[in-house]
């Protein structure tokens, strides 16, 4: 009996394995600067939970599939990072590290949908990153991955195997000269016209 229960046992934890190691994400990498926000790649992944740098300010991002929300967060920015320092006096003083730029990552669901991700001001609401063609990342990772069940929309149409012109027969030529009964008939009437003239 309790040689059963852990056969049952280990199923289920390699079934809830299974099932963990084919969640996909949406992996993006960005880069914040004074100058504004860049996306250096993005990539679908297996096996990653969703998630997202979680902060009070001063940015918020949004995921869209086809007009809906499919993952919202706010985030801090990454380029500011806090820390306490010991005083010689022995106090704690807290610090904030400030570097000129920076790089991040959002992690959210997949969708295959997907087609917007903006980065916004979360106190102004202004859009300061806009990609409206996230459709690639999950075209990319279709093409490499087409027995996944959510790219069933990706796959190419089957072409039919192209067929042969309808074939149209010749004509038959027409005849070239005069015809060879019209020409005995000449013929004929010829010896008959000499013959009367003897």
């Amino acid at each position: 009996m309790r040689t059963c229960l852990l056969v049952a046992l280990l199923a289920l934890l390699s079934a809830m394995a299974l099932a963990q190691d084919t969640s996909k994400v949406v992996v993006v990498n960005m880069r914040i600067n004074g100058s504004g926000m860049e996306q250096l790649n993005s990539s679908v992944e297996y096996g990653l939970p969703p998630d997202c740098i979680v902060g009070e300010g001063p940015y918020d991002y949004s995921a869209r599939a086809s007009g809906v929300v499919i993952s919202e967060c706010g985030f801090s920015d990454p380029r500011f990072s806090t820390g306490d320092v010991i005083n010689q006096n022995g106090t704690t003083e807290g610090i904030t590290d400030v570097q000129p730029e920076a790089d991040f990552t959002l992690v959210f669901p997949f969708n295959p949908a997907m087609l917007t991700l903006d980065i916004r001001n979360a106190t102004t609401n202004e859009t300061i990153f806009f990609n409206e063609s996230m459709s690639g990342v999950v075209r990319d990772f279709c093409a490499s991955h087409p027995q996944d069940a959510d790219c069933a929309a990706f796959q190419p149409t089957p072409t039919p195997a192209p067929t042969a012109p309808p074939t149209t027969p010749e004509p038959t030529p027409a005849p070239s000269g005069c015809p060879l009964g019209f020409a005995l008939v000449a013929v004929a009437g010829l010896g008959i016209a000499a013959f009367t003239k003897k």
